[in-house]
């Protein structure tokens, strides 16, 4: 099933309007990945997310990893533009979105 990349984006744009005001201007943004596989490849995934321009942070325990990049500017539309790479670079691996938040 191919993933549903409008769908993903209207729900980044949701969530932040929701925020409403008070985020700063730019800020470390983290972005939220669960494995849908058993045994997942945390390493091929690290590596794809490193080479997009991430730093990531690891859970197997939970079958979790996350992509940070930042400071970067906080509008919905760059987060989203990042938002988008990160999941570019893992949804073929069998990790999907699972939200993100603002460090």
């Amino acid at each position: 099933m191919a993933h549903d990349y409008e769908a993903q984006r209207l729900g980044t744009f949701e969530s932040f309007a929701l925020m409403g005001q008070g985020l700063p201007e730019r800020a470390l943004v983290a972005f939220q990945f669960v494995a849908e596989d058993i045994k997942p490849d945390f390493r091929a995934a690290e590596k794809a997310l490193v080479l997009a321009g991430f730093t990531v942070r690891i859970d197997p325990a939970e079958g979790m990893l996350e992509a940070l990049v930042g400071p970067v500017g906080l509008t919905a539309a760059e987060v989203w533009r990042w938002e988008r790479l990160a999941t570019e670079a893992v949804v073929g691996l069998e990790f999907w979105p699972d939200g993100w938040e603002v460090e």
